[in-house]
């Protein structure tokens, strides 16, 4: 049923006022609902200035690839200022963690500083509004379970080291080392 193509013109106004919110809504969860398997909506929920180009459609596709496991490795190579690093450093990380909790990923950058001023910026996004209406189950902090779950991940997402050149590495918890910095 289209929302949109609804006849309300008969209804009473604060019917009608009810509906309008109600379709707003419904109109704002499906965003919401696309942006949990599509890397490029989550992008846009969080980020409402982001200006999309066809090489982020090219990346967003690669990392939902990523996400679903179709990809193993991928290598980005793209000049200076094309959002590869705000992308893969701290928009990825993000939204994988929030769509499976237990995923764990290791960030390993040139400098200490951007190892942590990437971390530092996924943890305030996984802190903030936008992301909570996209993965709820993270901020219901009333559940002491999801609580201990935010700390965890904020622990994981400030513990970035700085090892040379960016590497992301995701590991699925069937394959997951248990010392990571060993799997090389």
């Amino acid at each position: 049923m289209n929302l949109n193509q609804v006849d309300i013109s008969k209804l009473p106004a604060d019917v009608r006022k009810t509906f309008k919110q109600l379709q707003v809504l419904y109109a704002q969860r499906k965003i919401q609902n696309k942006a949990k398997n599509d890397f490029l909506s989550f992008v846009k929920c969080v980020w409402p200035e982001f200006i999309e180009g066809s090489h982020h459609r090219h990346v967003a596709e690669k990392f939902n690839k990523l996400a679903t496991g179709e990809l193993k490795r991928l290598i980005i190579n793209m000049p200076p200022r094309h959002t590869k690093s705000e992308f893969a450093s701290y928009l990825l990380p993000s939204w994988m963690v929030g769509r499976n909790p237990k995923l764990k990923i290791i960030q390993a950058t040139h400098t200490g500083e951007l190892a942590i001023k990437f971390g530092r910026k996924a943890k305030h996004l996984i802190d903030s509004e936008e992301y909570s209406k996209i993965f709820k189950a993270w901020h219901d902090l009333n559940d002491f379970e999801n609580y201990k779950k935010i700390k965890t991940l904020e622990k994981k997402i400030l513990t970035n080291r700085s090892f040379g050149p960016t590497k992301i590495k995701v590991y699925r918890d069937k394959n997951s080392p248990k010392n990571p910095h060993l799997a090389r």
